[in-house]
């Protein structure tokens, strides 16, 4: 087979889905010898804005598809060429923009909530990253479930938590400015995270139970930010919470090692894929017991309410104030950890492929 891979959203600095399509394409080239794959992209970052997305995901990847007469493409994010007449398979994170409408301009909302999902109707397999996921496509995009597979993603530092050394750390406490133990929160700054619900449980837990921790928060500022930053100024957080901005995949894995405990009161998830690097890290997790998120985490870390602030804040005190809690949970996390790989994904995703050529085009 000839398989083409849109790998537009690894140009840039890369979010989750960067991740996931840089993982799983380098799992396929390490396992797979027999198919021939062709990463198509343009040369330009900004074509991950809404408009510029449209023309990529609509002319310029289908006009570079056929032109590559491939057998397969394979989107591993935003919406499937509905003018292309080749075998698809999309990838699906989630469906946050129909769930939380709420949050975008009338333009993103019918680009994001209307459009995007009506696309998905195009592909002739689905790969949904969760069983949340695919509740989701299932319930309120009415997508047949025989037309979905569940594929876990594998951890974006599989491996390197037990290679980083004393000089590491060193070198990253300096670069951050890290000179006391801290949470660790890794997250774009955006609404659907939480965060200024963090904030203040941050700031009641500290209050109770006088830890020494402070809140670093990684990740790259998005919109709807103002009430964060109005939580960090109303509770005098300043000096206790530290914003690193984008972090490179050198520097993360050192963060996790090093954190006291890795902390996610989002309130939607399509994975989570830094609570699964938390538990690969032995990085033990508290994060919300909403969507995808019992799904990753299991029994190896603490569930809790996204929106009750005492359960966080009594669970972040104990869990704080018991090296033997931590501990416990520290190898629970790694041992969940070790059900999710990329090279599981990448085999699961083969056959899918195989399934997407070998059915009759509908």
């Amino acid at each position: 087979m000839k398989i083409g891979i849109d790998t537009q959203s690894i140009i840039n600095k890369k979010t989750g889905l960067g991740i996931y399509t840089e993982n799983l394409l380098k799992a396929l080239f390490q396992m797979d010898l027999e198919n021939e794959y062709v990463a198509l992209h343009s040369k330009k970052p900004n074509d991950l804005t809404t408009p510029g997305r449209w023309i990529w995901d609509q002319v310029t990847l289908p006009r570079l598809a056929k032109k590559a007469d491939l057998d397969l493409l394979h989107k591993p994010c935003f919406s499937a060429p509905i003018f292309y007449d080749g075998k698809i398979v999309l990838t699906v994170h989630d469906i946050i923009p129909v769930l939380f409408p709420e949050n975008l301009s009338f333009s993103a909302r019918m680009y994001w909530a209307r459009w995007l999902p009506y696309t998905f109707k195009k592909a002739d397999k689905i790969i949904a990253i969760s069983e949340s996921t695919k509740k989701d496509l299932i319930k309120y995009l009415h997508l047949p479930s025989e037309k979905i597979t569940v594929i876990y993603e594998g951890s974006s530092f599989e491996n390197l938590p037990n290679m980083i050394c004393e000089a590491d750390k060193k070198r990253v406490k300096n670069k951050y400015n890290l000179l006391e133990k801290y949470l660790l929160c890794v997250s774009t700054l955006e609404p659907k995270k939480n965060l200024p619900f963090l904030v203040r449980c941050f700031y009641l837990a500290k209050k109770k139970f006088n830890f020494s921790e402070k809140l670093v928060i990684v990740g790259k500022i998005g919109w709807g930010v103002g009430p964060f930053f109005e939580q960090i100024k109303k509770y005098n957080l300043e000096k206790e919470i530290i914003l690193t901005g984008y972090v490179t995949d050198e520097d993360l894995p050192v963060l996790f090692k090093m954190a006291s405990a890795f902390v996610s009161p989002s309130l939607y998830e399509g994975f989570g894929l830094p609570v699964l690097d938390a538990l690969k890290s032995g990085c033990p997790v508290i994060t919300s017991n909403s969507s995808s998120l019992p799904e990753i985490v299991g029994d190896a870390g603490i569930l809790a309410n996204p929106k009750r602030e005492q359960e966080w804040v009594e669970e972040l005190g104990a869990l704080l104030s018991k090296k033997s809690l931590r501990e416990n949970y520290k190898n629970l996390g790694i041992k969940q950890g070790e059900k999710f790989s990329w090279k599981k994904c990448a085999e699961q995703t083969l056959k899918v492929y195989s399934q997407a050529i070998n059915e009759k085009k509908l």
